[in-house]
């Protein structure tokens, strides 16, 4: 004996759907787009979620494979953001490695590649340099020079010892023992004394 297993047609009329009040949606407070970032020598391979990608041996096989399709500037693996940076030469390279990247999958994750800031192949030098000397003040901090200053070359230093006029001050301070400072010497009292009262 067949059984039938179809639902009768329903004869209960439709339900009515309930009316529900026009809604509408305050677009005015999202946040303006963000524009993604151009292409640069520098890629970001992110949602790398499995810390076996980190293994050195699988990090070695995932360099060998970006090796091979471009030559590399730097490969630096970030195990605590879970995320490798690579710097290709070109940006070339870079476009080319992240439309054969983006959306793969690498040891069970599906990885996202994004492009970082460029990286600079050539950096120059970025150590201060020393001002000119014909720029030196001798006053700190260096304020306006007076008006009508006018650079000039500094002279060498003196070649004299002592310059004239300290030469001539120094003579007249010099002292020669008079007759009195003599017989001073000679009489034992007053040389105890010291000349200024104290015993030596």
């Amino acid at each position: 004996m067949a059984m039938d297993l179809s639902t009768p047609p329903s004869t209960s009329p439709p339900r009515s759907r309930r009316q529900s009040p026009n809604l509408s949606i305050d677009l005015s407070d999202l946040p303006p787009l963000i524009t993604p970032s151009p292409p640069s020598n520098t890629l970001l391979i992110t949602n790398l979620a499995s810390l076996d990608i980190f293994a050195p041996e699988n990090l070695q096989s995932i360099q060998a494979a970006l090796i091979a399709q471009a030559p590399l500037y730097s490969f630096s693996p970030l195990k605590s953001f879970r995320r490798i940076i690579v710097t290709f030469y070109t940006t070339e390279d870079a476009i080319a490695m992240r439309k054969a990247l983006d959306g793969e999958t690498v040891l069970g994750n599906r990885v996202r590649v994004y492009f970082g800031q460029e990286t600079r192949i050539n950096p120059e030098d970025q150590h201060l340099h020393l001002p000119k000397a014909d720029r030196l003040f001798f006053i700190s901090p260096p304020p306006s020079p007076p008006m009508g200053w006018e650079m000039r070359d500094e002279g060498p230093p003196n070649k004299e010892v002592h310059a004239e006029d300290l030469a001539s001050a120094l003579a007249k301070l010099h002292a020669r023992p008079g007759p009195d400072d003599a017989m001073e010497e000679d009489d034992p009292a007053i040389a105890k004394n010291n000349g200024f009262g104290q015993p030596r």
